[in-house]
């Protein structure tokens, strides 16, 4: 009986040790698990930080703006070529103006050299925009300059949306007030706060509204300056015998018409000098007959 107990005893001794050592085992799964998930979240959550900031760099509401400076010999060419680039990718014009200029001051006459000037504003699609202006490489000019500007109104635009949802939300609770109010004072009073509240609600949608247009269709500043010539290009980007050159042929454009203009200033001029001519032959002949009269005496 003695040898029974002890072997009892040593069983349960036995399945005791097993299961503690099972259960610290088991314990420390669950608690590298545990740090594994951690780990994760914490990686996780790592990972969400960098593309938020990511994300924050680029706004999700942008306005950008383009102005577009142009140079042409073919002026009416270029207009057509304006137009029809704008129908193109519906785009539309929200301001134009034409003006005329004259060159000149080293001709006999000013006024010969005028020349056409257009302004445009226009609006193109936002989603367009790289694509009109690879369309407007095409046309017969020669682009000046190219400024591109971006404005990020996310945040300006998020808190519009966010007053504007407080406003709803105020308008609906005074609607609820004057299905319940009793008195004339009380409707009165809630009346103008929701007319307050109503016209406020407006303004905030105005705004977006005007944002959503900014945003969604780009302002493109363009002018286009009509030329005899192309005008050369920045001397502090070209080389000194790029730069003689353009002089050169400066110097050979400016006298080439010099000569056009003092010819077209003779022609006005010839009756004058065949006036003027007269009187001097008619002079040089009575000079001439004297001398002879005083000999003959």
């Amino acid at each position: 009986m003695k040898k029974l107990q002890k072997c009892i005893a040593y069983l349960f001794l036995s399945l005791f040790l097993v299961s503690c050592s099972a259960n610290d085992y088991t314990e420390n799964n669950l608690d590298a698990g545990m740090e594994e998930i951690t780990m994760d979240r914490e990686m996780d959550t790592d990972v969400k930080k960098e593309n938020s900031s990511d994300s924050q760099l680029i706004g999700e509401k942008v306005i950008k703006t383009v102005d577009l400076q142009y140079e042409t010999i073919y002026y009416d060419e270029m207009m057509k070529h304006v137009m029809e680039t704008v129908k193109k990718y519906k785009a539309y014009i929200e301001y134009s103006y034409e003006s005329t200029y004259s060159e000149g001051g080293y001709t006999p006459d000013s006024q010969i050299h005028e020349y056409r000037n257009m302004s445009y504003t226009l609006r193109v699609p936002t989603k367009d925009l790289s694509v009109f202006l690879k369309d407007m490489e095409g046309a017969q000019a020669v682009k000046i300059s190219e400024q591109m500007g971006s404005q990020d109104v996310t945040q300006m635009y998020r808190d519009t949306e966010t007053r504007m949802n407080v406003l709803k939300r105020k308008e609906d609770r005074l609607n609820e007030l004057m299905e319940q109010a009793d008195t004339v004072d009380q409707i009165i009073q809630i009346e103008n706060s929701l007319s307050d509240t109503i016209s406020e609600r407006e303004q905030l949608q105005s705004q977006l509204d005007n944002f959503d247009e900014l945003i969604d269709f780009t302002v493109v500043n363009m002018n286009i300056e009509e030329r005899q010539r192309i005008s050369s290009r920045n001397g502090d980007s070209i080389s000194f015998w790029e730069r003689i050159k353009e002089a050169l042929l400066d110097s050979i454009f400016v006298f080439y018409y010099w000569i056009q203009n003092a010819f077209i200033w003779f022609i006005y001029a010839l009756p004058f000098l065949v006036i003027i001519g007269i009187f001097i032959a008619v002079f040089v002949y009575i000079r001439r007959k004297k001398p002879r009269k005083q000999k003959m005496k």
